[in-house]
C-alpha cells in the first residue's frame, strides 16, 4: 500500500515538473517570436537575435536540469 502512495507522489511531482517546463517553454517561444518580429522589422540586428535565442535555449536547458534534480 505504501508503494502506491510513493508512486502516486512521484507521478504527481513528475506531472507538475512537466507542466512547469511546458509553461516555461511556451513563454520562451513567445519571447523568441517577439525577437523574430523585431528582427523582421529591422529593429534589432541578426547578431542580437542569434545571441538572445542562444541565451533562451541555455536557460531552458538549465530549467530542465533544475526540474530533474528537484524530482
Amino acid at each position: 500500500m505504501e508503494s502506491k502512495n510513493v508512486n502516486g507522489y512521484l507521478l504527481h511531482n513528475s506531472k507538475s515538473a512537466l507542466q512547469n517546463l511546458n509553461e516555461n517553454v511556451k513563454e520562451k517561444e513567445r519571447e523568441i517570436e517577439e525577437l523574430r518580429l523585431l528582427y523582421k522589422e529591422k529593429k534589432i540586428p541578426y547578431r542580437l537575435l542569434d545571441e538572445r535565442i542562444e541565451e533562451i535555449f541555455d536557460q531552458i536547458k538549465e530549467d530542465i536540469k533544475e526540474e530533474l534534480c528537484n524530482n
